[in-house]
């Protein structure tokens, strides 16, 4: 990986630098604003190249006042930006518990749905289930008198097994009716009617009145309870949307208290320069200046075919001011400073690849915004399965074309997706949705920008190659007789050689002959607009040639 610090150290035309001018400028009439306002008026504006800044520090002795009063901005911005961390840390915990109890409520009524829709094993599972989530919250709340503690006392022994056991088939039919549980669990439940066991006197009559009384209490809970989870359900996902929202508001809102704190950390410069009781300041900047990519056609050794090659000139203005802090406008609060001193100017000039200079930029980007923005950013990306879950699965489980479509894009059949993690969210399903259901995505589609993207695959056409013969090589049509010779020379050199071998070979040289051309132009030019901004840089603070 490239660093512009590795490129620093490289020599002149070794491999990307081009140029490279040092200037120093000492003299107290000219501020350090001025010099940098006009380099980048003038790399932007006059030159039309892309001005970037990649560097931005400063020191200062700790005696001085500069140095109180940029640490009392500080514990300014770390004080506002503390609470707003804070209130963002309880958001964020009050969304994971909001997802917690959903996916707790969404579980149950899974329940609910298998006792309506499934197969009778299935139905049958569920229906036992949701007797033991009864017997465990709602009846043991009844203390002594409870199911699970009568049966532990002489003569109620079989109670908690008839309760499992049996049901009521009056209560039964009404529930089929109200559609409560399915006709094949219907059917399979009246079967089991604790009248045909009450008639056979084989279990003590107290017993089974306190089995019916507490069936009846169980289907009048089931019966209520699916209305009050799904009330519930509703409105957690109105919470959770608000809580969402809310804390991508603070997020937004506290990003520049973190980001302009850590702008004014304090850099440790190891220099004599800097004496504690002297007001001295160190500051240290980089502009990166690119201009146009330029597209070179190269020879590729490895696979010994044509490539394509981006190539941008990389325009460096390095500026170290070792300045006096000067007020230039107090108040009884705050004073305003500008510099003034001693500035070291380091032009230099590179030509890199499009990929090199991502990675330049990558290790020199100041990271003052990863703090926060990973903290936030990476959380979002955590729980976006979870929370379209929440927001999605519903009306995809409701709707069945839309369903089909969402399997289409997943490469699954419509039966493979039964549930909410069966669906692997992605930027091109929450595109689907988009264009059959809009009004799903309002007030969490943003929220998409935190999903996998797909890598596209780019189909490279490749280009149909006519075999060539020996002749046709040495005497292609061709315009110039000087390009006739040509050819006839490079057949002669390569005479003897395998016909295959020698159209590479022709190939490789025709293609390394002109990207070296274009390169050495390209470098040219590039080095005369380096040696341009040096000079228009010194006429125009009439500094000496």
């Amino acid at each position: 990986m490239v660093s512009l610090d590795e490129l620093r150290k490289e020599k002149v035309r070794e491999k990307h630098k081009l140029l490279e001018v040092k200037l120093i400028y000492d003299q107290p009439n000219f501020r350090l604003e001025t010099f940098y306002f006009w380099l980048i008026d003038f790399l932007r504006d006059s030159l039309k190249l892309k001005v970037e800044k990649i560097s931005d520090f400063y020191s200062a002795s700790a005696g001085s006042f500069f140095f109180g009063e940029m640490g009392q901005r500080m514990a300014v911005l770390l004080n506002q930006g503390k609470s707003l961390a804070e209130t963002i840390n309880n958001i964020a915990r009050s969304v994971i518990s909001i997802i917690n109890e959903y996916k707790l409520i969404e579980n149950r009524l899974r329940l609910y749905d298998d006792i309506k829709y499934s197969d009778k094993d299935t139905a049958l599972a569920a229906f036992k289930a949701l007797k033991s989530l009864w017997i465990d919250n709602v009846d043991t709340e009844k203390g002594g008198a409870s199911l699970r503690n009568l049966s532990t006392k002489l003569g109620y022994t079989t109670l908690l097994d008839i309760f499992f056991l049996y049901e009521l088939g009056n209560k039964i039919e009404y529930l089929r009716e109200k559609s409560i549980i399915s006709d094949v669990l219907a059917q399979e439940l009246k079967n089991r009617d604790i009248v045909e066991l009450e008639k056979k006197n084989i279990v003590n009559q107290r017993v089974i009145n306190i089995a019916k009384s507490r069936l009846e209490e169980f289907y009048t809970w089931l019966e209520n309870s699916e209305k009050e989870l799904r009330s519930r359900k509703d409105i957690l996902k109105s919470y959770l949307k608000h809580q969402i929202n809310a804390f991508v508001t603070y997020t937004e809102f506290a990003r520049p208290y973190f980001r302009f704190a850590r702008r004014l950390l304090i850099k440790e410069y190891e220099t004599p320069d800097i004496v504690n009781v002297f007001e001295t300041a160190m500051v240290e900047l980089v502009l990166l200046a690119t201009g146009d990519e330029q597209e070179i056609e190269e020879w590729d050794p490895v696979k010994e075919e044509k490539i394509k090659r981006k190539y941008i000139p990389l325009y460096e203005v390095s500026i170290k001011f070792r300045a006096l802090p000067t007020v230039v406008y107090a108040t009884e609060r705050a004073r305003m400073y500008s510099f003034i001193g001693r500035t070291d100017f380091e032009f230099r000039v590179y030509l890199v690849t499009k990929e090199e200079l991502e990675e330049i930029r990558i290790n020199e980007e100041i990271q003052d915004l990863l703090y926060i923005k990973g903290m936030t950013d990476d959380f979002l990306r955590s729980l976006s399965y979870a929370i379209f879950n929440v927001f999605l699965w519903d009306t995809i489980q409701s709707d069945v074309n839309l369903k089909e479509k969402i399997a289409k894009a997943l490469g699954k059949s419509i039966d493979k997706i039964r549930r909410p993690e069966d669906i692997e969210w992605s930027d091109s399903i929450i595109e689907i949705i988009k264009k059959e259901k809009p009004q799903l995505l309002e007030g969490i589609e943003w929220i998409r920008k935190y999903l996998p993207k797909e890598e596209k695959k780019v189909e490279e056409k490749k280009e149909e190659k006519k075999e060539e013969t020996i002749v046709s090589v040495a005497f292609p049509f061709i315009s110039s007789f000087s390009d006739i010779l040509y050819k006839i020379f490079k057949f002669i050199v390569t005479f003897g050689i395998s016909e295959l071998k020698i159209m590479k070979n022709l190939q490789k040289k025709d293609v390394e002959r002109k990207s070296k051309e274009v390169l050495d132009k390209l470098k040219a030019d590039s080095t005369d607009l380096g040696w341009k901004i040096y000079s228009s840089f010194k006429k125009t603070f009439r500094l000496l040639s």
